[in-house]
């Protein structure tokens, strides 16, 4: 994901970038490797993109680019992971 915001599609046997999808808001690099930067985890056709500035999470439709759902936070996500559920 670049700093303007956009999750980029590359395609892999080329290399090319396919699409440029807009998730979250422009944002500049922070100088502390440790601070709060956009964050992505995928999972099938769901990437569920981290926002620190709104404390936002959203979760985009790999297959058409949208994002279906966002949840505030009450604190500043840093990090996303996942894990498989048998519920």
């Amino acid at each position: 994901m670049a700093p303007t915001g956009k999750l980029h599609v590359v395609d892999p046997a080329t290399g090319a970038i396919t699409s440029a999808w807009p998730v979250v808001g422009a944002w500049k690099e922070p100088m502390k490797w440790q601070d709060p930067r956009p964050a992505l985890f995928v999972r099938d056709d769901t990437a569920y993109i981290t926002e620190p500035v709104s404390k936002k999470v959203h979760r985009l439709d790999l297959t058409t680019g949208k994002i279906v759902g966002s949840v505030e936070l009450p604190v500043t996500p840093n990090e996303i992971s996942g894990t498989l559920s048998d519920h």
